[in-house]
């Protein structure tokens, strides 16, 4: 009896280990393989949701196969299947991409990326997929004592994946190379391969010894379809918010490992928690805390909130773990028996499939704003758990009523922000908060609650100036596109890339020759342009292209080249009637689409000046800022020529980065912060920028160097040299 007990304990801890592997390994491929995308595609959210809705995907058709394998085969042909299978995968390792395989430039990069994940990864992330659902139900046949309730192994799934994000980044990352954690990955494959091929072969006599005793298709009683259908939504709820998240928080901080797995980390926790022998958070805490949250979002979406991000991650992210713990919890609450937990997890990878399409794919197709966010919100209102209310002609009534007051008071109260200029004050922010906070204590009454989030929403938006004043509004996968006319009497319009000023220019027409914004005379790039350093014969590249405000410093005979990735931005800059400081240059611009380094990389010109100023949103494109980038300036940089970065960013300081940068190639840089601007200068359309430059000799800045407002800068370690195999926002993130 001992001997048969010591076994049992051994078989569990077997399948919880492997179970565990398989899930480390599943998780720790989808940041490695985003990290190797980085050179090609650079950091827009759209890179990692796309790879997200891969993901997910191949986990539907992971689950898919373990349902319909685990439910059609015997043991000894399932086993022989998935053996053959994994060593199948042994063939696309080591991980990583091919030589040669570059994104198009010009065209949507979303059907290349989904090719190149499933020529290269696709078949391990299938496998690796179906491994903790077709262990449980292997376990759940074994007549073991917690076989009839083998759902505790999805903690162990759980944990593995958990350990993988939070590891990448912290240990990963920092400490091992592209090319070491691809073989370290690969290694682990066959590892785990050799671990599960050992654990059905060992475990196949007693599942075939349980089969017998039941017949090939099990009769469990049927699933009613609106049951698994509210499987499907509740799991759709969650997966939607974790896309929507990430997109917020990498738009306008930075696309990077870490900002990428905190918020699935923070997911996955929920699955850890929920099914869990004794859940940590009551139920109703949960449910209670949504609604209060919720309506804080949808307040900041009003109010387009952008800062400050010790602020808006954490509600962020608060946010997104109490609707994962939330509609979680209601799934492992309703979890079916053993004989239908393949089709469980089917389901609820359905669902997660279905919200990452929808915020991935769908939504920036159909929305020309970012209103997958608030909608969300409005589908997990409509979703929360029904508590006992009266269903009297009145309440019934009051779920319109209420919702349309709300529609209204979110109008008015919109109205006088914008009329009193407020949306900036946090004060304003917490008192509308305060007034909108009856809204949040609707929860009670789902319907009533969604509603009124919705009226709130579309009455904000209806009403609100910077909607008001939007004159153009567009998405791409590299996202949105907004030109507006400056409110309050201003005379310019402006270009906005998310929640980031990327350009603006004068409708007067005696000051629409005039750069403003970043590049006005006066500030660090005007004066660059306007010392004479560069002849008439100079060559000059523009690394993004905002709306071309640098082409009003052209001369006739220069050669200016402007790199752009995203195709809208090239065609609102070039033909867009707001903006004409490209159709007004001096020397008529050429325009590269594409990512900036692998363009700049394939062409054989020297420039003598060229000026890092891409962004997404405000969010740097870490892979323009590596050693390896830099390699590639250097390579096409005339011997006088000058390096201009644009450093301007409301949460990085990333002036020891290029300080670093400019060391290791062994130049010399020169900080030029210009926050101080006079009150003309701020009326005429000027506003406060960061620069360095870098050079070989200080004397190639034509006496600029003795600006005692500029600072020659030294990086005080090597830990700001960033590579394309480690970077480190961290270091150089400001709360």
């Amino acid at each position: 009896m001992g001997r048969l007990s010591h076994f049992v304990t051994v078989q569990q801890r077997l399948y919880s280990l492997t179970i565990f592997l398989g899930a480390l390994l599943l998780f720790l491929i989808q940041p490695l393989f985003a990290r190797l995308l980085l050179p090609l595609m650079g950091g827009a959210p759209g890179v990692w949701n796309t790879a997200m809705v891969f993901y997910q995907a191949a986990l539907l058709l992971g689950y898919l196969y373990a349902h319909l394998s685990s439910r059609y085969l015997q043991p000894k042909q399932q086993t022989i299947l998935h053996g053959l299978l994994l060593i199948a995968g042994v063939a696309f390792l080591p991980v990583g991409l091919r030589a040669g395989m570059e994104p198009p430039s010009g065209a949507s990069p979303v059907g290349w990326l989904l090719m190149a994940m499933l020529t290269t990864v696709g078949l391990p992330f299938f496998l690796l997929s179906a491994t903790s659902p077709l262990l449980q139900r292997w376990f759940s046949r074994t007549g073991q004592k917690r076989a009839p309730d083998p759902y505790f192994l999805y903690v162990a799934s759980n944990w593995g994946s958990m350990i993988a994000l939070l590891s990448y980044p912290i240990f990963v990352e920092p400490y091992f190379t592209l090319k070491q954690q691809r073989w370290a990955w690969s290694g682990l494959y066959v590892l785990l391969a050799g671990l599960l091929i050992y654990v059905m072969v060992r475990s196949t006599s007693s599942v075939a010894e349980s089969a017998e005793k039941e017949p090939l298709v099990e009769p469990v009683a049927p699933i009613a379809v609106m049951r698994w259908i509210r499987w499907i939504l509740l799991a759709f709820v969650p997966s939607s918010m974790l896309i929507a998240v990430t997109t917020h928080i990498t738009t306008d901080i930075a696309s990077f490992p870490l900002l990428w797995v905190i918020p699935l980390a923070i997911y996955l926790l929920s699955f850890i928690l929920v099914f869990s022998r004794r859940p940590l958070i009551p139920r109703m805490w949960v449910a209670w805390a949504f609604p209060f949250l919720g309506t804080m979002a949808v307040l900041a979406f009003l109010i387009n909130a952008s800062g400050p991000p010790a602020y808006l991650i954490p509600l962020d992210l608060g946010l997104l773990f109490v609707m994962a713990l939330l509609f979680h919890g209601e799934l492992a609450r309703d979890r079916p028996a053993p004989g239908q937990l393949t089709f469980f997890y089917l389901m609820l990878s359905v669902g997660g499939a279905l919200g990452g399409l929808f915020c991935a794919i769908i939504a920036p197709m159909v929305f020309i704003n970012v209103l997958e966010y608030p909608i969300t919100i409005i589908i997990g209102a409509l979703l929360l758990p029904h508590l006992p209310t009266s269903r009297t002609p009145l309440n019934r009534v009051m779920d319109l009523a209420i919702p349309v007051a709300a529609g209204l008071f979110s109008a008015e109260i919109m109205m006088y922000i914008d009329s009193m200029q407020l949306a900036s004050s946090w004060l304003t922010r917490f008192g509308l908060f305060l007034l909108l906070l009856p809204i949040a204590a609707l929860w009670k009454r789902p319907v009533r609650f969604g509603l009124a989030l919705t009226a709130v929403i579309i009455g904000g938006m209806l009403t609100s100036d910077q909607y008001h004043y939007t004159l153009h509004l567009e998405r791409s996968f590299f996202g949105t596109l907004r030109v507006t006319r400056g409110g309050k009497g201003a005379k310019t319009f402006q270009f906005w890339h998310g929640t980031t000023v990327h350009g603006s220019q004068s409708f007067i027409e005696r000051l629409r020759y005039l750069p403003i914004g970043y590049y006005y005379p006066t500030g660090p790039i005007g004066r660059l342009f306007n010392s004479g350093r560069f002849r008439e014969d100079a060559k000059i590249a523009i690394i993004g292209l905002g709306i071309g405000g640098l082409s009003a410093y052209s001369k006739p005979g220069q050669d200016w080249t402007y790199y752009e990735i995203d195709p809208a931005v090239v065609r609102l800059a070039s033909t867009s009637p707001y903006f004409t400081y490209i159709r007004d240059a001096n020397a008529e611009p050429k325009f590269v689409i594409g990512d900036a380094r692998l363009m700049l990389n394939k062409s054989h010109e020297k420039y003598d000046l060229i000026v890092l100023d891409a962004y997404n949103s405000d969010a740097v494109p870490v892979h323009l800022l590596t050693k390896e980038a830099m390699n590639i300036y250097f390579d096409h940089l005339t011997s006088t020529g000058v390096i201009a970065f644009h450093i301007s960013n409301r949460h990085l300081n990333l002036t020891p980065v290029v300080a670093a940068l400019a060391k290791y190639e062994g130049m010399v840089a020169l900080w030029c912060p210009d926050s101080n601007i006079s009150e003309q200068e701020a009326m005429s359309g000027k506003v406060p920028s960061n620069w360095v430059f870098v050079v070989n000799d200080l004397s190639d800045l034509a006496g600029l160097q003795r600006d005692p407002k500029w600072f020659p800068i030294q990086p005080d370690d090597d830990k700001h040299l960033w590579t394309d195999d480690y970077s480190s926002i961290i270091s150089v993130f400001e709360w």
